[in-house]
């Protein structure tokens, strides 16, 4: 069951997919939701805002999934979103929506973000949603991060930008273990396409490149009168946890239980030495998420060095994860 893959591990979207798929039954959540291996960092030098991503960001906009799973965003009126709501719902499904988070009370913070809507109160004034980011501050959300909301604190934030995300579940076309083959040679395609874009005031690196540029920007661009600085300490200590748990560990998570859970045994047995990089991995990234939780005591020339020799270690991890996966494919399923 995906219910054994922590939700804090998997993204705002995927977690709404996956909470969808678990409702409707669906007995093969793993390999719908399954994702190719990516890396992306994403610098703003005029904010110092830095990004770590993985594959997600790319599905989120153009989403592809497995097992006959297809999915589509739509701009919609918020004047229809009740109507189109109440539809979805009456079909069994749930509604995952995208809108402008600055301007829900609780979004003030938030750039990307996806909440789920489970229910419509019959007066229609309150909707049941899942949402990881409201669960920290509303009242009335349960360890299952959903809750009870006013509709009208959406009202602003819907005129501004509202798109909801419309699925629909079908027969499966190609077998799984092809729909597998081809998600292993997507991950070998972004890993080792790397691509950089270095504009004046924005870089953005992707693949095992992107990996090399963050080791090189945290050991070479942070200057000792940065130490002290509340925009670091949020970075190291919150924004890149949650980056590497959700986009890095999480989708090598899938990968790895794919494997070892889904496949036919002896299609899985010739997956065991990717399967173990996968995890050698899956521990760097994690080594590196519990060494950046010490940021808030300790920014300090040693600590960006430790964390550049660490991000090394990830990168020579995913290296050698890339070449299993090459090696395997040169051989054939």
């Amino acid at each position: 069951m995906a219910r054994s893959i922590p939700a804090r591990f998997l993204n705002c979207f995927l977690h709404c997919v996956r909470d969808s798929l678990e409702h409707h039954g669906k007995p093969d959540i793993i390999e719908t939701i399954a994702q190719p291996l990516g890396f992306g960092f994403d610098v703003d030098l005029g904010s110092r805002d830095w990004w770590i991503g993985g594959h997600g960001e790319v599905m989120l906009q153009a989403p592809s999934f497995n097992r006959g799973l297809t999915g589509w965003w739509e701009d919609i009126e918020p004047k229809t979103f009740p109507d189109i709501l109440s539809a979805e719902l009456d079909r069994g499904n749930y509604v995952a929506v995208q809108t402008d988070w600055s301007s829900v009370p609780y979004g003030k913070y938030l750039g990307l973000h996806v909440a789920l809507f489970k229910h419509l109160s019959a007066d229609g004034s309150r909707y049941y949603i899942l949402d990881r980011m409201a669960h920290r501050t509303e009242r009335g959300f349960g360890p299952n991060m959903c809750g009870w909301v006013d509709a009208d604190i959406f009202a602003r934030a819907f005129q501004r930008r509202l798109s909801v995300f419309r699925y629909r579940i079908n027969p499966p076309g190609p077998t799984w273990e092809e729909e597998f083959l081809r998600l292993l040679s997507s991950s070998v395609d972004n890993m080792t396409g790397s691509t950089g874009v270095y504009a004046p005031h924005m870089h953005i690196a992707t693949g095992l490149g992107g990996i090399r540029y963050f080791a090189h920007a945290v050991r070479e661009t942070i200057k000792p009168s940065y130490y002290r600085d509340k925009q670091l300490e949020f970075l190291f200590s919150v924004r890149f946890q949650d980056n590497i748990r959700t986009h890095l560990i999480g989708s090598r998570m899938l990968l790895s239980k794919a494997i070892r859970e889904t496949l036919p045994t002896s299609m899985a047995e010739r997956y065991v030495a990717i399967d173990n990089h996968l995890r050698f991995a899956i521990n760097q990234w994690d080594e590196l998420s519990r060494t950046m939780m010490t940021a808030g005591s300790d920014l300090s020339k040693l600590f960006f060095e430790r964390v550049s020799e660490q991000v090394s270690n990830c990168g020579e991890a995913e290296e050698h994860l890339v070449m299993a996966i090459a090696a395997q494919l040169k051989k054939g399923a």
